[in-house]
Formats: structure tokens, C-alpha cells, sequence
């Protein structure tokens, strides 16, 4: 059996497999390992079936590689849940339960800090802010639907403009009364 294959099967590290191997630990077989680490390094994990191998920190190439701040401690606190979701022991357990918690706040209060430095920034807007703009250009839009009607009448029915007229108008009620009643999402009432 490979280096490699005792490392994934116990969890660990290809180095810490050859680390351990000139320290005694057979590599014939994976019982044989966590046999020896039992007995040697008193590690409780290894009497258990293999454990699913950790998922270490990323690297900081990968941290450097998310350019947004709350995308890098959202993944550090997905890394501590999973930590936990892999601690073996009680003391692993807590240790990863208070990591957990931590990674949590400090994206908790990533996210707020963020938040704060946008509305400051005016990269933000308010929701009053955002309903005013397009309650805004939903006027302006309702304006120009409804002179549609008179506008195209003449070009779409050049033998009877007023039926191309009152056909559009009551198709365009027809639009403003869907959106009407799709409640708050776009309001076309002025």
C-alpha cells in the first residue's frame, strides 16, 4: 500500500505518513496504521474507521483570489463547519464548535461593516431611495405606453386609425393591470 492511499485512508498527510513511518508506523496496511498510531500517539481517531480526510484552511493563493471580502469569511466559516462536521473527540468537538462561532461573527460583522462603509459611500441606497427612483422611471414608462396608442394608430391601421387606437389602449390596460396586481414588486400607478 502507498504512502499516498495510508494518508487519505487515515486522514493526514502524505508527509505525516512518511514521518511516521521512520518512526515505526507500518504502511502495509491501514489497520495496521491506526493500530500503531493508537498504541504510539495515543490518537483516538485511529481506532475508529478511517476518517474522512480534514479540509485544511485554503491556501492563501485561494484567499487571494476571492476579491470580495465576505466571499473570503464565508469561506473560512464553511472551513470550520466543516471542521466540526469532522472532529472526532469532545475536545475536537468544542474547539471546532467555538471556531465555528467565531467565523460566524467575524462574518457577521463583516457583513454589517460592509454594509455601513457602502451607505457612507453612497454605493448603497436605501429601500425609500430605490422605490423613489423607480416609482420615478415607472411614471415616465407609463407615460410613454399610453401615448403609444395615438402614436402608432395611423401606421398600424391606415383604413381605420381609432380601432388600432382602442386596440392598443386596452391591450395597455391589460398590461397595467397585471402589474397592478402584482402587488409591490413594480408599481406603474402614478
Amino acid at each position: 500500500m502507498s504512502q499516498s492511499q495510508i494518508a487519505k485512508a487515515l486522514g493526514i498527510s502524505q508527509p505525516a505518513v512518511a514521518q511516521l513511518a521512520k518512526k515505526g508506523m507500518p504502511t502495509d496496511s491501514v489497520e495496521a496504521a491506526q493500530a500503531w498510531r493508537s498504541a504510539n500517539i495515543g490518537c483516538k481517531r485511529a481506532k475508529a474507521m478511517p476518517a474522512a480526510p480534514r479540509q485544511s484552511a485554503p491556501p492563501a493563493s485561494e484567499l487571494a483570489e476571492l476579491s470580495d471580502e465576505l466571499a473570503v469569511t464565508d469561506r473560512l466559516r464553511r472551513l470550520a463547519v466543516q471542521d466540526f462536521e469532522n472532529a472526532g473527540s469532545i475536545q475536537e468537538r468544542a474547539a471546532a464548535s467555538r471556531t465555528v462561532r467565531d467565523a460566524e461573527e467575524a462574518h457577521e460583522t463583516r457583513k454589517r461593516d460592509m454594509i455601513k462603509s457602502e451607505l457612507e459611500s453612497q454605493t448603497l441606497m436605501h429601500r425609500d431611495q430605490v422605490q423613489g427612483i423607480v416609482s420615478e422611471e415607472a411614471g415616465k414608462l407609463r407615460a410613454l405606453l399610453e401615448a403609444m396608442p395615438s402614436s402608432v394608430a395611423q401606421a398600424a391601421n391606415p383604413a381605420d386609425p381609432e380601432l388600432a387606437r382602442d386596440t392598443v389602449a386596452d391591450y395597455l390596460e391589460q398590461v397595467f393591470s397585471t402589474l397592478s396586481n402584482t402587488g409591490n414588486a413594480l408599481r406603474l400607478d402614478t
